[in-house]
């Protein structure tokens, strides 16, 4: 089990997954957030333990657990984040406005961490099943929420797509966890080509070059420069990606690949639950802007 935020004490029962929230109040923890939720992360970042255990949410039949999604709760740990109070949704009439308490970027990682200890304390991945927001109980998994939409925008990055804040909360807590993301194309395994940074998809250019036969022509630092085509001496398409060295091995960014591969038929798909990058012919799949 690794180390986290949550004092170890504070762990017991069989939790399946994980649900992320905001309290929809101010930066502190108020005695009816303490009903609802198992752990609360205040303006500061600090971690609260609510009224009820995770083993009390083992079932709901006696009404004494954390009521925090409704039709989901037997089993779940409830993590909430105090703030948002006030907020407004970015569809609404007056547009997205985070109200006087905006969460802020210390609890947004304090909540990840959380997540992949209660993960790591049930054995269990970081994977849209097993870690997901309270909008993603109607949004992801269908079970009808009352206008929930926490935690589905950033106060600080109110334009990200929610699909993308959604693959920021796994790829973060995946990163915790130590998961390494797999990398497939057209169904072979290239073993050690991705890993995950902020929720963002990064792909060892060389394994990826050597598949398509493109000659990587120079890396730099902060770049790579291809040809893309078998031939070093025909002509190609030469093209420069942003990249970064870690551990002596230059990693672009997967959305930077998109282009190139759609160029030549092939289509490039984030499957969150499975943590996988899959590259593809002629499969209708969706692209990787929509989920990384």
């Amino acid at each position: 089990m690794i180390g986290g935020p949550i004092p170890g004490e504070w762990l017991n029962g069989d939790p399946v997954r994980v649900i992320l929230h905001w309290t929809a109040g101010t930066y502190e923890v108020s005695d009816l957030d303490r009903q609802h939720y198992h752990f609360l992360i205040d303006g500061a970042g600090k971690v609260h333990r609510g009224r009820y255990s995770l083993a009390d949410n083992a079932s709901c039949r006696d009404g004494r657990y954390a009521a925090h999604t409704r039709g989901m709760n037997t089993g779940s740990a409830g993590i909430a984040i105090c703030g948002m109070g006030g907020a407004t949704h970015p569809e609404s009439v007056r547009g997205f406005n985070p109200g006087r308490w905006p969460f802020n970027q210390t609890q947004w990682q304090v909540a990840q961490a959380c997540a992949a200890q209660v993960l790591a304390y049930a054995d269990l991945p970081a994977d849209a099943r097993t870690c997901f927001s309270h909008w993603e109980a109607q949004a992801l998994h269908g079970v009808r929420q009352r206008g929930k939409w926490d935690i589905s925008v950033l106060p600080w990055d109110p334009g990200l797509d929610r699909g993308v804040v959604m693959a920021q909360l796994r790829g973060g807590v995946a990163t915790l966890l130590g998961a390494e993301p797999t990398v497939l194309i057209n169904g072979n395994l290239i073993s050690h080509a991705a890993l995950l940074e902020g929720g963002r998809v990064w792909l060892w250019i060389r394994p990826i070059a050597e598949w398509f036969d493109w000659h990587i022509e120079d890396v730099e630092p902060d770049q790579v420069r291809l040809l893309v085509g078998a031939d070093p001496d025909a002509v190609g398409t030469r093209t420069g990606l942003p990249a970064r060295i870690v551990d002596g091995r230059a990693w672009v960014p997967a959305r930077e690949l998109v282009p190139i591969l759609s160029g030549l038929g092939w289509r490039l798909a984030w499957d969150q639950a499975r943590n996988r990058l899959a590259i593809t012919t002629r499969v209708s799949v969706p692209t990787l802007s929509s989920g990384e």
